[in-house]
């Protein structure tokens, strides 16, 4: 049996600097913009929301889930039944 060269592997690339920086630059907003944060402002916003918008919204929001099952469900080399886990 022939021994395979190896492969120096790259663990820190160019192209993963952004996945590196930008969660980052997202937690540093994320703190400046609570350090301001108004919880009476916050209250009064949420007492002014329209319900069925909100409620649209979370329906919405679960739509890329179901894509995903019906994904899995299509790429699986054996038929899966529905609601498995």
């Amino acid at each position: 049996m022939e021994a395979l060269d190896r492969v120096q592997l790259r663990r820190v690339g160019v192209g993963s600097v952004p996945g590196i920086a930008l969660p980052a630059l997202a937690a540093v907003i994320s703190i400046w913009a609570l350090a301001g944060f108004d919880l009476a402002a916050f209250g009064d916003s949420v007492q002014e929301a329209i319900v069925w918008l909100v409620v649209i919204g979370f329906v919405v929001a679960q739509l890329p889930c179901v894509a995903q099952a019906v994904s899995k469900l299509g790429a699986s080399p054996i038929p899966l039944p529905l609601g498995s886990p």
